[in-house]
């Protein structure tokens, strides 16, 4: 079962639910909008770290979490479906998505 949230499609639902235009965006991260139009629709690679950051500072998404995705989204097909098969186990079995630190 393929993991059906990629890096574009959250940054684009974010973005949306903040009301921002790619313009806009682009302005608070220092890109431009037919760049990020790209990222949003899965039409190139996910962006370098940094510019992760970046996103995730603007749209107030969790880092780890898109740090995962676009690291998934660049890995090995192989990668991908283990990381796709424990997120169902997660699910199936209602674990939460990462561990409380102590």
């Amino acid at each position: 079962m393929p993991i059906r949230s990629t890096f574009g499609s959250i940054v684009k639902e974010r973005r949306l639910q903040k009301g921002l235009t790619l313009s806009a965006l682009g302005v608070q991260v220092g890109s431009v909008k037919g760049y990020l139009s790209c990222i949003e629709n899965n039409k190139v690679a996910p962006p370098t770290s940094a510019m992760v950051d970046l996103l995730c500072g603007a749209l107030g998404l969790d880092p780890r979490k898109m740090h995962w995705l676009a690291f998934l989204a660049k890995a090995p097909a192989g990668v991908r479906a283990t990381s796709e098969y424990f997120a169902l186990v997660r699910k199936t079995l209602r674990l939460p998505d990462s561990p409380k630190a102590p």
